[in-house]
């Protein structure tokens, strides 16, 4: 378990440049792709991955425990994109979708 209350587990590397990969290919389909398409392509990627893994969380109370996973999925893609330059492109992308919760938060 844990520290955030959530069961961890392992995530390879081959899962992680594939969820990479998957989210680039996404958002290079879109024609204008924002923040908010990043933010919403980012969370359904990271809940079809552990839908995939066995992880079922379906219900409105769960929704606290799906958002954990996702940002520690998205922790362990953020670890990977700095690691490998081919992923650079996440970090970019994380550091706007930071700057505009920012933005909205001053409004």
């Amino acid at each position: 378990m844990g520290a955030s209350g959530i069961t961890l587990f392992p995530v390879s590397k081959s899962d992680c440049k594939s969820l990479l990969s998957s989210l680039k290919y996404t958002l290079e389909q879109i024609d204008y792709p924002n923040t908010g398409i990043f933010s919403e392509c980012l969370k359904l990627l990271t809940q079809g991955y552990l839908r995939g893994r066995g992880i079922r969380l379906d219900g409105f109370s769960q929704q606290k425990e799906k958002e954990q996973y996702v940002l520690f999925l998205a922790d362990v893609m953020w670890e990977m994109s700095l690691e490998e330059d081919s992923y650079r492109w996440f970090v970019e992308w994380v550091k706007k979708l930071e700057s505009a919760v920012k933005e909205k938060e001053v409004l």
